[in-house]
């Protein structure tokens, strides 16, 4: 799945560890690449994502788009063949309104 836009603003530092910084990967990518997969391991997760703070619904709307963006493009497309538009349009919407529930 493509990253969506601003995702290395995203990343948060977490300690350096002699000459190795870590961070946290960006929590909307994490969420949208969970919705994409589907199980429902990946729903708890992105509800206790949201529940938690680490995403808002907002943002996350807006990163979906961005990435449904992108792979309406032939770049995009040829990069993720086998990653469909209506598939992940589908998972989103469902997974949308489980955690407008939640």
């Amino acid at each position: 799945m493509p990253l969506p836009d601003g995702w290395e603003a995203r990343l948060q530092f977490v300690k350096r560890y002699g000459k190795l910084d870590v961070f946290y990967f960006d929590w909307y990518s994490i969420a949208l690449s969970k919705i994409l997969r589907g199980s429902q391991r990946d729903s708890l997760d992105v509800q206790l994502m949201q529940r938690q703070g680490c995403i808002a619904l907002e943002e996350l709307d807006y990163l979906f788009q961005n990435v449904l963006d992108k792979l309406a493009s032939p770049a995009y497309r040829r990069r993720y063949p086998n990653l469909s538009r209506e598939r992940l349009q589908q998972r989103y919407e469902a997974f949308r309104l489980l955690l407008q529930s939640s």
